[in-house]
């Protein structure tokens, strides 16, 4: 079942040019895609896995690890990986990398999303580029975040634990060409977001923070206020990992009022699940911890709906498989029935 809804996309109205756009995408989309080689994706290198590339793999933290793989080929266990390919150098935490790689859509996503991530890209290169922005928690902690898109339901995006805002770089323009603005965050700690006075320093210079003492959530709300100033009638929020943690936590001390829906990818659990207030939609795979997701989904209160996908990775590494494309289907699905 086709899940977007083409007809809702952002070329509805009084749009100077629309022919235009719709000419580009007839015949010049197409042309350019099937010429370009390249395009930005993320990769995932998880333990056990095999490699999607030719690549060199070096743990820069335990130095376990100094393994050529080529395509194919299973990975070593290592906590942190560092890839090298062809004079290229890329770096990133756990095994999850950004690099450039050759990708045939064709092979990957039906005729209709296809179109749809071929819109977004055309959109948002019509749009303003995305605006840094700063606002403060009610503790005193300022928070970065970048600013997209247009329209009256604004989409907050909070990071797992080893991201930052920029990991939403792929998924902001889908979101924003399907109506969503959207406000991807950093959470205190991360990039130039500062800790609050009274929090203790983060542990590992990574902006986490010891066991008990989850202040994200406090994030999430101040975002959800800062969209609502920008003029957005309806909020929501898709946290991953941590980031579903704290978007968790936060429904419990918002008035329901004040949030139309979250997602919650493979959220961190929290013991006040059923204090949650608002739709609710938890996803994970198969091979990640679905017993702890699945208890957390029942103990939760209505409505609810719980989303499986095939597969073992975490929370926002399910964009680096061949899972993302239902994910992101099944996310805009659910917001827009949560307006």
């Amino acid at each position: 079942m086709n899940l977007i809804n083409q007809g809702d996309m952002l070329l509805s109205g009084n749009f100077a040019g629309v022919h235009w756009i719709k000419f580009c995408l007839t015949f010049c989309v197409p042309f350019c895609v099937s010429v370009c080689s390249a395009t930005k994706a993320m990769m995932q290198f998880d333990p056990g896995t095999r490699a999607l590339v030719d690549a060199h793999l070096h743990c820069k933290t335990c130095h376990k690890l100094d393994q050529h793989v080529r395509r194919g080929e299973r990975i070593s266990e290592c906590p942190r990986a560092e890839i090298t390919r062809e004079g290229g150098r890329f770096s990133g935490n756990g095994f999850r990398v950004v690099k450039w790689r050759r990708i045939r859509l064709g092979r990957r996503m039906n005729n209709g999303w296809t179109s749809m991530l071929l819109l977004a890209g055309l959109v948002s290169s019509m749009l303003p580029a995305a605006e840094t922005v700063f606002f403060e928690a009610e503790d005193g902690a300022r928070i970065e975040a970048d600013l997209s898109g247009e329209g009256e339901h604004g989409v907050v995006l909070a990071h797992g634990g080893m991201f930052t805002k920029d990991s939403w770089d792929d998924q902001v323009p889908v979101l924003n060409a399907a109506g969503f603005r959207t406000l991807a965050i950093n959470f205190r700690g991360r990039g130039q977001s500062t800790v609050a006075p009274d929090d203790p320093p983060p542990e590992r210079g990574r902006g986490l923070y010891p066991v008990g003492f989850s202040p994200h959530y406090r994030d999430v709300l101040a975002a959800i206020a800062f969209l609502r100033e920008q003029g957005c009638d309806h909020v929501s929020v898709v946290g991953g990992s941590i980031g579903g943690g704290a978007t968790a936590t936060a429904m419990t001390a918002i008035a329901s009022d004040q949030i139309s829906g979250v997602v919650l990818l493979a959220a961190t659990p929290i013991q006040s699940i059923g204090k949650a207030k608002g739709p609710k939609l938890f996803v994970t795979t198969k091979g990640d911890n679905l017993a702890g997701i699945t208890r957390q989904f029942e103990a939760a209160s209505n409505p609810k709906e719980m989303l499986v996908l095939k597969g073992s990775a975490h929370a926002q590494h399910i964009f680096a498989t061949s899972q993302s494309d239902a994910l992101i289907q099944a996310i805009i699905t659910f917001l827009k029935n949560v307006k």
